[in-house]
């Protein structure tokens, strides 16, 4: 909750956050991805996670793997696609 504190005092117009919720239980990263969105509601959010977490909060889902881009879409299709694309990437299942 540290970082939503930090966020609050930020202007900027981009936010790129790298793993921010890395290392936090589920609920609490669910926790922080809500304070996250919410400070970033006017602002372009860039966010970088190892793991899917709320994927259907966000508009737009890029998967890299080794500076790749294996997918590229809107969060429904990657839900359609979801078991084959983490099969393929080993991705963990949210």
């Amino acid at each position: 909750m540290r970082l939503a504190g930090i966020l609050l005092g930020d202007m900027s117009s981009v936010w790129v956050l790298d793993n921010p919720v890395q290392g936090l239980r589920r609920t609490k990263a669910r926790r922080c991805l809500d304070e996250i969105l919410k400070k970033s509601s006017d602002r372009t959010l860039v966010v970088a996670l190892s793991e899917p977490i709320d994927l259907n909060r966000f508009d737009r889902v890029l998967v890299l793997r080794n500076g790749e881009i294996h997918f590229d879409g809107t969060p429904a299709e990657w839900n359609e696609r979801k078991h084959v694309k983490q099969k393929a990437l080993q991705i963990p299942v949210a």
